[in-house]
């Protein structure tokens, strides 16, 4: 709230802080606590405040608490890689870590004082307790309590802890899936919806009025300004803007504005296939009469547009035959084999 900005370097924390035009930097390294092993990097992975101000930092040596100017690190209880990609504290006081191939971690902190920090292990969250993906990469903590983690495989997971529920968001072929499994960052907005950095662009999730259901989905991508589809990281600014750092550059996001408006393109049929054989009359003049014998059908469209192709998606229904629209689809064609009167 000062102006004070937070980086994590190899050699540990720097804190940025502006003294009349010039920053000031200060480093946080072997003096102050944050150690490594001979011969390796220990890169800051994680970075966050709590509600008591107390900052938190996760590295290649487990989770560390800076008190004083100096860091109180506390070896996290894993037999697999120590690295903490990822902290959040709950509304109860409980520290989560997420490991960078390890699952999850839920701690009681018993004491936080200013030279000595105990915590105690409460739970792992694993495959058996229904993660499906142990590879963190973020955490973040919702307005309602809801706490969320990125992993590299398994998309993002929600931790309903009043509902003592385990979901996962994941990306797939629908309009309805995030733009990729890999979730390097997780940000909470001042209204309510939650953004997802993606290796593939960055999504935004609304849900119900309860947050049970996630009623929509939306990506940006290059194609809709941001500055590269390879997200790594998201940070809402104290006048709402959000930031979105990714491989190839800096973009900064009005959501007041919206969302760019989804146009649909023109479609346009490209072929109608007779019984295995194109029927060019069909195609050129927009209407058919075929015999009873002329029972297999299929149709060839394309939609064409100059932005997004990738994410188009087709719904068809076939007048005299379907009862309803298809569900959205990443297809070209559709077949017929059934004898029906359809009108083209």
């Amino acid at each position: 709230d000062d102006g004070t900005l937070w980086c994590g370097t190899e050699a540990g924390p720097v804190r940025i802080q502006l003294r009349g035009s010039r920053p000031e930097f200060v480093a946080y390294g072997a003096r102050s606590g944050w150690k490594r092993e001979e011969g390796t990097i220990n890169r800051v992975r994680a970075i966050y405040q709590d509600d008591d101000g107390n900052l938190w930092f996760g590295g290649a040596r487990g989770v560390s608490l800076l008190r004083e100017g100096k860091l109180i690190t506390h070896a996290v209880e894993t037999s697999g890689e120590r690295l903490v990609s990822g902290i959040v504290r709950d509304t109860s006081g409980d520290l989560w870590v997420g490991h960078h191939n390890g699952g999850i971690f839920r701690y009681a902190v018993d004491t936080l004082g200013a030279r000595n920090l105990s915590i105690r292990l409460k739970e792992k969250i694993g495959a058996d307790e229904g993660l499906k993906d142990g590879n963190i990469r973020c955490a973040a903590r919702a307005h309602n309590g809801d706490l969320w983690f990125g992993t590299r495989f398994g998309g993002a997971v929600r931790i309903a802890l009043n509902a003592g529920r385990i979901e996962s968001i994941y990306h797939d072929t629908s309009a309805d899936g995030i733009a990729s499994d890999w979730v390097n960052g997780i940000v909470e907005d001042r209204r309510g919806t939650i953004w997802l950095a993606t290796s593939r662009g960055m999504s935004r999730l609304t849900f119900s009025e309860n947050r049970h259901e996630v009623l929509s989905v939306r990506t940006l991508s290059l194609e809709d300004g941001l500055a590269g589809d390879g997200v790594n990281t998201v940070y809402e600014d104290v006048n709402g803007f959000l930031w979105f750092g990714t491989y190839d550059g800096l973009t900064r996001y009005d959501p007041s504005a919206g969302m760019p408006e989804s146009v649909a393109p023109p479609i346009y049929l490209t072929n109608v296939i007779v019984s295995g054989e194109t029927d060019r009359a069909a195609l050129s003049s927009g209407r058919a009469e075929l015999g009873y014998d002329h029972h297999s059908l299929a149709f060839e469209f394309i939609g064409s547009s100059f932005r997004g192709e990738g994410k188009m998606r087709y719904e068809y229904m076939l007048d005299g035959f379907d009862t309803m629209w298809s569900a959205p689809a990443v297809l070209f064609s559709i077949f017929r084999t059934q004898e029906s009167k359809v009108n083209l």
